[in-house]
Formats: C-alpha cells, sequence, structure tokens
C-alpha cells in the first residue's frame, strides 16, 4: 500500500512539472523587416508547436535547436550570410520564454557568375546569357534568383536544339572579406535534335491535313521548345478543342524528337444570350450562334442579333482560316440595321469582305472592302447613301487579357477612304486612333490604374455632306460616363449632330476589394467636334463616377454609376447608370 501511494505522489509531481515546463512563449528580435521576419515564424518549429508543449527542458532545447539551423539556412539563402542567431530558454518566468535574437548583417552581393560545359561536348554552343536568365550582377545574392535562372538557362539551352540539358554541378561561394559570392554553373547539353514527324491522336470531325498546316515546324528542323509551346497556344485558340496535350518522344535515335499531339474535341457549335442596361439607351439583348469548324479546317460561321430602343442589327460571318499564308485569314460579313437613336434615324445595307493578317503574336493588321447602302433621316431630313469604303487597321496588344486586362497596352488605328456612289465628288478620309494602357501599382488589394485616349478626325468633306452614321459621336456608357449617348458635342436642341473630329480620355483606378468584388473610381472627359477639336464654343465635357466588379469565369460583370461634372438642363440627367460584361475599356 505504501509503495502504490509512493508511486501516485510521484506521478502526479512529474505530471505537474511537465505541465509546467510546456506552458512558453516564443520571441524573435532584431528582424524589423518582415520580408525576413514573416518565413522565419514560418520556419519556426517551436513556434508551432508552442501549443503541443515539449515533455521535458530538453526536449524544449532540442526544437530550439533545430530552429537555429533552419534559420540560418534561410538567411544563407536570402543572402545574409554573417547573420548571428543566439537562444534563450528563461525559465524564471510563467509562461517561460524562449527568445532568437538576431544580428543581421549586410546582405552579399552577386560578384560573378559564369558558365561552362563537360569536356565531352564536342558540338558548337552559343553561350546563353545570363540576363535572359534572369541573373543579374552587383545585385543582393538570392538563392531563388539563382535556382530560377538555372531552370532558365536550362530552357536557353533547350532552345538551342538540346533537348535534355543537366546540370552536372553548380558552385556557390561566398567570400567573407568581400561581403560577394561567386557562381559557376557546369552543364552537360547532351546531343542535338531535329523534329521528326508529328502524329495526332483524338480527331473526330476536325480533319489532321488543317493542323498540320498550323505546324510552326519541318521535319528535320532543330528542336526548339518555344515552337511547342507556340503551336499548342494556336490549337488551343482555335476553340475546337476543350484539351490539347503534346508529348515529345525520343525516335530511334538520339537526335530524333518525335512529337505526338492529343487531343479532345468539343462542341463546335456555340449559342449564346447576354443583357445589358444602359439609363441612356434603355436595355439590350444579344443572340448569337456560332459553328466553329463548318468544313472539317476550322471554317467559322456566325450570326449575331442585336436589339435594343435604339438599335436592331442582324449579322453574319464567315471566317476562313490559313488564307493563302498560315498567318492570313480571309472573313465575310453581311448586316441589316435600323438605329434610332436622338441623332437620327437610319435603315442600312451593307456587305464586307476583309484579309486579316497576323503578323506577330502582339501584332495584326487588315484591309477590306465594304458596300453600304442606308437611308438615314436627321433633323427632318432624308438622304440616301450609296457608298465603298476600303477599311485598313493596324493593333498592337501587349495586355494580358481580353476583358480583366491588368499590365500591359493596346494601340489601335484604323483608316477608312469612303466614295460615295450616288452623289458626284463625294470621297472622304476617316481616321481614329486609340491607346490603353494598365498599370498594377499594388498586390494587396490588387490595385490597377487603366487609361485610355481616343482621336478621331474626317478629312474631304464637309459637315453636312458626311452621313450622319459616319460622324464622331461622344457620351454614353463606353464613351464620357454620364452623359447621354451621343449627347457630347455639335447638339441642334436635344438632338446630337455629331462632328467631324473627336477627343475622348478615360482614367480608372480599380481595386479588387475581395476574390469576387470590385471597386472601381473613374475620370471620363471627351467631345465631338465640328470641324477641328476645341473649335469655337466647344469644349471638353467631365464625367466621374464609382463602379462595382463582379468577377466571373467570363469576365467581370460590370456596374457603373456616372455623374456629369458640366450638367446641361433640359438634356443631362443627375446620373447614368451601365451594367454590361467586361471593363468599360
Amino acid at each position: 500500500m505504501s509503495i502504490l501511494l509512493f508511486l501516485s505522489v510521484v506521478f502526479r509531481c512529474s505530471y505537474c512539472l511537465c505541465k509546467e515546463e510546456a506552458a512558453y512563449k516564443v520571441e524573435f528580435r532584431g528582424i524589423k523587416n518582415n520580408d525576413l521576419l514573416n518565413p522565419v515564424r514560418d520556419l519556426s518549429q517551436t513556434l508551432e508547436l508552442s501549443s503541443r508543449p515539449a515533455g521535458s527542458i530538453s526536449m524544449l532545447r532540442k526544437r530550439v535547436r533545430e530552429d537555429i539551423d533552419l534559420f540560418q539556412r534561410f538567411l544563407k539563402s536570402e543572402g545574409y550570410f554573417k547573420a548571428e542567431i543566439r537562444e534563450s530558454i528563461e525559465t524564471n518566468k510563467s509562461p517561460w520564454l524562449v527568445a532568437f535574437d538576431f544580428i543581421i548583417n549586410r546582405r552579399f552581393i552577386l560578384e560573378s557568375a559564369d558558365i561552362s560545359f563537360t569536356d565531352d561536348i564536342k558540338e558548337e554552343i552559343r553561350r546563353p546569357d545570363l540576363s535572359q536568365a534572369g541573373i543579374v550582377l552587383k545585385q543582393p545574392y538570392r538563392s531563388k534568383d539563382i535556382l530560377d535562372g538555372e531552370k532558365r538557362l536550362l530552357l536557353l539551352l533547350q532552345k538551342q536544339g538540346f533537348p535534355y540539358p543537366v546540370v552536372v554541378n553548380r558552385d556557390v561561394v561566398a567570400d567573407h572579406d568581400t561581403e560577394s559570392v561567386k557562381v559557376h554553373f557546369l552543364f552537360n547539353p547532351g546531343r542535338r535534335a531535329q523534329f521528326g514527324k508529328t502524329s495526332f491522336s483524338g480527331l473526330i470531325q476536325v480533319d489532321p491535313a488543317f493542323l498540320i498546316k498550323l505546324i510552326p515546324w519541318k521535319e528535320g528542323d532543330q528542336y526548339n521548345p518555344g515552337l511547342l509551346t507556340a503551336y499548342y497556344s494556336e490549337l488551343m485558340n482555335l476553340g475546337l478543342f476543350s484539351i490539347v496535350r503534346i508529348i515529345e518522344t525520343k525516335g530511334q535515335s538520339e537526335e530524333t524528337m518525335l512529337v505526338e499531339v492529343n487531343v479532345a474535341e468539343r462542341k463546335h457549335n456555340t449559342v449564346s444570350a447576354g443583357v445589358n442596361y444602359h439609363t441612356d439607351e434603355g436595355p439590350g439583348l444579344k443572340f448569337s450562334w456560332e459553328n466553329r469548324n463548318l468544313f472539317r479546317h476550322g471554317e467559322r460561321l456566325g450570326l449575331n442579333v442585336t436589339l435594343s430602343d435604339y438599335l436592331t442589327t442582324a449579322e453574319s460571318t464567315f471566317k476562313k482560316p490559313l488564307f493563302l499564308r498560315r498567318d492570313q485569314s480571309l472573313r465575310f460579313s453581311i448586316q441589316k440595321s435600323y438605329e434610332d437613336p436622338d441623332a437620327y434615324t437610319s435603315d442600312s445595307f451593307s456587305g464586307s469582305i476583309f484579309i486579316d493578317r497576323q503578323l506577330t503574336v502582339k501584332l495584326d493588321t487588315g484591309l477590306g472592302l465594304t458596300y453600304k447602302w442606308s437611308e438615314i433621316d436627321q433633323l427632318g431630313i432624308v438622304n440616301r447613301f450609296s457608298q465603298i469604303s476600303l477599311p485598313l487597321h493596324l493593333g498592337i496588344d501587349t495586355s494580358d487579357d481580353l476583358l480583366d486586362p491588368v499590365r500591359g497596352s493596346r494601340f489601335s488605328v484604323k483608316i477608312t477612304p469612303f466614295y460615295e456612289l450616288s452623289h458626284e465628288s463625294l470621297f472622304f478620309n476617316k481616321g481614329i486612333i486609340n491607346y490603353r494602357h494598365y498599370l498594377k501599382i499594388m498586390d494587396d488589394p490588387v490595385s490597377i490604374l487603366a487609361g485610355s485616349v481616343t482621336f478621331g478626325i474626317i478629312k474631304g468633306a464637309g459637315h453636312t455632306e458626311i452621313p450622319a452614321t459616319e460622324r464622331f459621336y461622344a457620351g454614353g456608357g463606353g464613351s464620357v460616363r454620364g452623359y447621354p449617348f451621343q449627347s457630347v458635342g455639335p447638339i441642334s436642341g436635344t438632338t446630337p449632330l455629331g462632328g467631324k473630329s473627336l477627343l475622348e480620355m478615360s482614367l480608372e483606378s480599380r481595386w479588387r476589394i475581395t476574390k469576387n468584388m470590385g471597386l472601381v473610381l473613374f475620370l471620363d472627359g471627351g467631345s465631338a467636334f465640328t470641324e477641328r477639336p476645341f473649335g469655337r464654343g466647344e469644349d471638353i465635357r467631365w464625367g466621374t463616377g464609382m463602379g462595382f466588379r463582379y468577377f466571373t469565369p467570363i469576365g467581370p460583370l460590370r456596374l457603373d454609376i456616372g455623374i456629369p461634372l458640366d450638367k446641361r438642363e433640359g438634356i443631362d440627367n443627375s446620373f447614368q447608370i451601365y451594367i454590361s460584361l467586361g471593363q468599360a475599356f
């Protein structure tokens, strides 16, 4: 009985002692930079396990020693090779205090980086450029930059035709006297290879001959993984496939790379509908149907119908890719429209043929021929026009997204000569230039500064000779928000007359508050002008407001409230509301 009592007392005392030893808190001292402090806290097992107490002081010391080893390796990876860490455990406090004291010295600089190849390489190799790999000398050393650069160097070797380059050795030497780092890479590029045969699987309705024409290499060309990436993007952009896999394997010899393209076709017919609402234009409905593989070679046939208070239009478009060249397409369209905005009433029919060419991934151009017949009523005067035009366009797009760009820019210019068949000597040129820029200024929350400038001008005919539908107008959801549609510019009473020149400017500050919600503040300015910009009695009008965005998989849903800063009695309301899909620009 006495033995049992003794063991019970020992057990209770041991339990109390363990429980007392387990209660501790952790402090990190000497680190003022959150970019270092946050990773240190994430690495600390002592901190993470503070809610699961150690059974003894020795176990706690073991956690601390393991943490110090992790901290030192992390700090060296960030270039702090002289950093010192001291630990202390104060058991005279309740709870106990575990303190890590950091002495962060100067960060080492990347002094040099060089590349060499194994001695058994007999082929001529162009030494990769370190700057292309993101390795910048005379900058603070970070091991992540070196490892990321190493991956890019391997990719640069692959682009020289070496499918399987490997890193034989990476030597990093830190000099404590000069506080600098030298890095040396030793690569074995392997054997240079060329493209072999390309095969396809998974095709059902798409003709493989069409996909073969899109291949950016020929059998026997030097291997280049960048061409495989470009081909993947081109196949996905066709809209014909839900899945594209490009698999490369060795041929009978190491010098040949076989390519297998595995695809899963998606449905080639699409039906869609959309709605929008503007207080100045009323509700609108859009309906579209498209077949993306009409004759098994990616030909597109589409039908679009738009219905609103001021516009009723039906348009059919046919597009044939690979027209005479792999980077060129042929496009036909016919359109029947009835327009009834405040500016005019128009009944028209048009037919067009275009040749579009994708000069580079970011640069496109096109030339067309259009015939248009129209009957236009403005201020009770009815005119009939029969026109031929030759639209020419050029576009540069470096933005990262079609409906919700975060960075990059867009530039477009369109020049269109018009010739009137039913009126003698009526010839004029219409030009319009637009530039948009998107700048990401903050990551958390995501904040974007977006700007747009548009300038247009018509030369060669008088104001009243130009069809009202071809003049420039400003105001509305895609122009100067806060003002009624087409109302900013020359006006007779409440009827907009349009102008021969146009100037529009927009600035937006966009914040993505949550994953699905965003906020926008905007300032718009602009006007159409009878002749040249800022003519007599013609000024720019400004509008401002705020908007809300709900982000969906197909783009942001937009709600904008615009307020006119130069409100005109009898013309402008106190505000305008715009609801549509996609950003304003």
